[in-house]
């Protein structure tokens, strides 16, 4: 694989500036985080082994990703700063998916039912309320041997390690409520396992689960823990600042883009004359990192060598093998593939459909930027997917509709309720529910909290809506979007509930 031309471009700045430049410190240190991430993302596999490839093949590419995107002549006007942000988070961004062993036995200590678990030591916490934190802290503090022995050898110069085992206890209890709280989610599974061989491979799929969602967040904590290295060779006190951006650049890449509007400014400065649009870099990465869908991931001597567990890490394996290639062309993003069966087909263009709203999240973004940061991005380019004719012939866009006065008419008549007004119970059902988990919610950070829930008439010059308002938890967008804009959908029977904090039983209610 050729060098980036952005780690390049750095290396061209370091060659011809003086030995203690800021260019020279920065290659110093890319080059380090570099060799580091490359080695600890081999443990992906050991962790996760059903999981496409996320080993150093994949950071390069991702890196690359970002130069084709950003271009030859864009990379040469950026900042020192702005080359090592992109350099570093490729390189770290997937570094939350290779836990250490010490989190990794955390986790089992606190896996299991009162009929199941995986090691004689559990809590058996399973369906029961998380831990608060002086509980977990001292849980820790009671079984660290059993966890991580002792923090001085190992554990402590381990590179993404806290700086003390003070630190270390305190994270430890953070990430055991957090991976109680998350378990809670898989509650009425974890209650229909009739067998040890049920709740093992439940269990492993909650485990790895747990740590794809959350290693946006944990990548984050490893960079910051990272801060000295990052002090040894900048030596200056604005390495911590550079050290912390690059943990939300690289936590941003799993989060929505209000964050990013949020978090990350499009200028900051470090030191005179070096700035960084984080928001640049951040959204950089998360196009650098979607793109890379291809065969490379998966290659197929691995693939027939596997024994899969999951059917969804199966079918990821399978489409990915149905020769998925793609190259990116100045503006334009092109994908490759042949697809002998409908759903490897589908599967692909639902990717890419996600790949054209990122690209759309980033048009939207970069409207705040300096004109030297704009793109031109097309939608996907698809013109090179084709499939097997003889087997199938694929329709796309074909989707369910609702008329709204007809499905209005159904929600209030006998057909579905005894009672045509029935509808209204419902509506003052689901806002008691919303209430009642705002209660929940303020009463466990020790704030008051009155329910308040409201029936009136509102009018306009043709209609009269009759509207029911509470002052509950409300809905997200994300909850908008997957839950209620989708039928038979439930977010009150679903995980994301179970798991969050608006859940009733969050704190044992």
């Amino acid at each position: 694989m050729n060098k980036s031309i952005i780690i390049a471009e750095l290396e061209r700045r370091k060659n011809e500036a003086k030995s203690e430049s800021l260019a020279s410190r920065l290659c110093v240190l890319a080059e380090e985080v570099v060799k580091v991430a490359a080695d600890h993302q081999k443990r992906v596999a050991q962790v996760m082994p059903e999981f496409d490839l996320h080993d150093d093949k994949h950071l390069a590419m991702v890196l690359d990703n970002m130069s084709c995107l950003i271009g030859t002549e864009r990379v040469k006007s950026l900042s020192d700063v702005e080359l090592f942000l992109l350099i570093a988070s490729a390189y770290l961004h997937d570094c939350g998916m290779a836990p250490p062993e010490w989190e990794l036995r955390l986790m089992q200590l606190t896996e299991g039912t009162d009929e199941y678990a995986d090691c004689e030591e559990s809590i058996r916490n399973d369906g029961k309320p998380p831990y608060n934190f002086s509980n977990a802290k001292s849980f820790i503090e009671k079984s660290k041997e059993n966890i991580y022995r002792k923090f001085e050898g190992d554990v402590q110069n381990w590179l993404f390690s806290e700086n003390n085992e003070k630190e270390l206890i305190e994270a430890l209890s953070g990430l055991l409520i957090d991976y109680q709280t998350f378990r809670n989610g898989y509650a009425t599974e974890l209650k229909a396992c009739k067998t040890t061989a049920a709740f093992k491979e439940l269990n492993q799929g909650i485990r790895i689960d747990y740590i794809r969602r959350r290693h946006p967040q944990t990548a984050a904590r490893y960079i910051i823990n990272a801060t000295p290295l990052f002090y040894s060779i900048i030596g200056e006190a604005w390495a911590e600042k550079l050290a912390y951006d690059l943990a939300v650049v690289c936590q941003a890449h799993g989060e929505d883009l209000a964050f990013v509007k949020e978090k990350l400014s499009a200028a900051t400065s470090y030191c005179p004359n070096e700035q960084a649009n984080l928001s640049f870099i951040a959204m950089m990465l998360r196009m650098g990192d979607i793109c890379h869908y291809s065969v490379d991931r998966a290659p197929l001597i691995i693939r027939n060598a596997k024994l899969f567990q999951s059917d969804i890490s199966y079918r990821e394996w399978a489409v990915k093998a149905a020769a998925v290639n793609y190259q990116i062309a100045g503006n334009t993003i092109k994908y490759y593939a042949y697809c002998d069966t409908p759903d490897k087909y589908y599967k692909l263009q639902g990717y890419i459909d996600w790949i054209d709203a990122e690209i759309n999240h980033f048009c939207d973004i970069q409207r705040s930027w300096e004109d030297r940061y704009k793109l031109s991005v097309n939608d996907v380019d698809r013109t090179g997917i084709t499939y097997d004719t003889k087997k199938f012939r694929p329709v796309r866009g074909k989707q369910f509709t609702l008329q709204q006065n007809k499905i209005i008419r159904l929600l209030m008549g006998v057909g579905l309720y005894k009672d045509p007004y029935a509808s209204l119970r419902e509506l003052y059902q689901n806002a008691m529910d919303t209430c009642k988990c705002m209660h929940h919610k303020e009463q466990a950070q020790g704030r008051d909290y009155h329910g308040k829930i409201e029936f009136g008439l509102e009018h306009d010059e043709t209609s009269t809506y009759l509207y029911c308002s509470d002052n509950g938890v409300g809905m997200t967008e994300s909850i908008i979007e997957n839950y209620l804009l989708k039928i038979g959908n439930s977010y009150y029977k679903s995980s994301d509930f179970y798991g969050s904090a608006d859940f009733p039983g969050w704190q044992g209610g």
